[in-house]
């Protein structure tokens, strides 16, 4: 994994620093019983677009949503995120429930096969405008609105390249703070191709003493 400085956005300003996985220090907040850590994984989509809407976002607290798929291994795939419309300060954000009505509507008139998509909506994601990533009160009562699923994730985000993702039980009313988290790369066909390449192109082989290793014919 690349670090922050290891990485070009392409972005002139440069003025939000690319997310780095840090060595978590998961703390597992529980009544009664022992319980895994999850790990939280990151598409590469939705890696990128994070980075983007932190680029976007200015000064402000901005906050989106987006799908989790569950793995083996008691690992948490975050796999597209979404923004929406939201009334935004330096401290607070709020989303419009109506435009979030209105896109679950859209989404299942477009396609019904999209209520697994919908169903599947269960990480908040937002941006904290200092270098802080620990929870706030308003942080702590939003996860209050969500106890009707399962489980839920919440990532809090920094302009600094630090991201903290919290891990919501509500089943066993269990909440690990500061999940390790990695970025997600699976493309099995670009696997594949790159594999059938290296098999195509790539030979084992002895090498004289005079010749480099990488060196072209001359």
């Amino acid at each position: 994994m690349k670090t922050a400085a290891e990485i070009y956005t392409g972005f002139a300003e440069e003025s939000v620093k690319p997310l780095v996985p840090h060595e978590a220090t998961s703390r597992v907040e529980v009544m009664g019983e022992e319980v895994q850590v999850p790990t939280i994984l990151l598409s590469l989509e939705a890696y990128t677009d994070t980075h983007y809407i932190m680029e976007a976002a200015g000064n402000d607290e901005v906050g989106w949503l987006g799908t989790v798929q569950k793995l083996d291994g008691n690992k948490y795939l975050i796999g597209k995120v979404f923004l929406f419309h939201q009334q935004v300060s330096g401290a607070h954000c709020e989303f419009d429930q109506k435009d979030i009505g209105r896109f679950y509507t859209d989404m299942l008139k477009k396609d019904p096969a999209n209520k697994s998509v919908l169903n599947s909506m269960l990480f908040w994601g937002h941006l904290h405008s200092g270098d802080m990533t620990e929870p706030s009160g308003q942080d702590e009562d939003q996860m209050g609105l969500f106890a009707h699923n399962t489980f839920f994730i919440r990532g809090i985000f920094t302009r600094g390249g630090k991201c903290v993702f919290d891990f919501f039980d509500y089943e066993r009313k269990v909440k690990v703070a500061d999940c390790p988290w990695l970025l997600h790369l699976n493309d099995d066909n670009r696997r594949k191709t790159i594999a059938d390449e290296i098999k195509a192109k790539v030979r084992n082989g002895s090498f004289s003493s005079r010749g480099g290793r990488h060196a072209g014919k001359k």
